[in-house]
């Protein structure tokens, strides 16, 4: 996990930079990458969600956030899509993870594999909670800004879970 003496802004831009460079352990950079999803501080999953929104450009990325130790970086992103704290660094925390969800399961090769995996995650309950929330009327304007990307984000994720059959039987049941 991160241990808090480089700033996790710094650190996770390391990460990236390493992760586009080629001839890398690309193992130990994911095994670093899921720890930093799951970190204890806002500020550092925030910074891992931000890298996770920068890599997943390139095919390869997206097929190893699938894949990487049977999905669970996948699984730390949907956690993200919940994350809630005190702190105003996590208030993108969601955003970002329902951001990174959108762009896998709608671009490249990886695409039908993530729906999958997100439709056995039962993502679409978890999306229509989201964007049945309700709407922070008195919160400051980042956090009102941020939950309106949430829902935006959480739609646009519906309509690409619900192209596949499994998923609209998801969202409507049998007709």
């Amino acid at each position: 996990g991160f241990t808090g003496r480089i700033p996790p802004k710094l650190y996770i831009n390391y990460f990236y930079t390493i992760a586009m460079a080629s001839g890398n352990d690309d193992a130990k950079l994911y095994q670093e990458l899921q720890g930093f999803l799951m970190a204890d501080r806002a500020d550092v999953r925030n910074a891992a969600t931000e890298a996770v929104v920068q890599i997943q450009h390139q095919e390869a990325h997206r097929q190893k956030l699938l894949e990487y130790g049977d999905g669970i970086l996948l699984q730390a992103l949907l956690r993200n899509t919940s994350y809630e704290s005190d702190d105003t660094t996590a208030v993108m925390v969601p955003v970002n993870a329902l951001q990174s969800l959108v762009y896998l399961s709608s671009h490249g090769t990886t695409a039908n594999h993530c729906i999958n995996l997100l439709l056995e995650s039962n993502m679409i309950p978890r999306a229509l909670e989201i964007v049945l929330t309700a709407y922070p009327d008195k919160a400051p304007k980042a956090i009102q800004e941020a939950w309106r990307l949430k829902i935006n984000f959480a739609m646009a994720l519906i309509a690409n879970l619900t192209r596949m059959e499994k998923g609209a039987v998801d969202m409507v049941g049998y007709t």
